[in-house]
């Protein structure tokens, strides 16, 4: 659940505001979570990666056919992320 989950965030040193700026708007923390759990429905397929692996390099979402590149999870889900849960997270935060 929402709560739990943002809880466990908590737990691990994720720290944000619970606080609702007004009572139509989403506290940081609650756009933080609806953001995880989209990449859970959405971005399943590449975003698995992150539970052994939560590093981020940089990198560009572009296409590459390159071997090297279709196994990149990582960049992979952060494309995953940026087309299917980004917008809404902008919007949010």
């Amino acid at each position: 659940n929402l709560t739990g989950l943002q809880d466990e965030l908590e737990a691990v040193g994720f720290n944000m505001s619970r606080h609702r700026p007004s009572p139509h708007r989403a506290s940081c923390m609650e756009c933080w979570t609806d953001n995880i759990l989209c990449d859970v429905v959405n971005c399943r397929a590449w975003c698995w990666i992150k539970f052994f692996s939560s590093h981020n390099t940089r990198t560009h979402i572009l296409p590459d056919a390159s071997l090297s590149r279709i196994f990149d999870f990582h960049t992979h889900c952060l494309k995953c992320d940026e087309e299917n849960c980004g917008p809404q997270f902008i919007k949010c935060a």
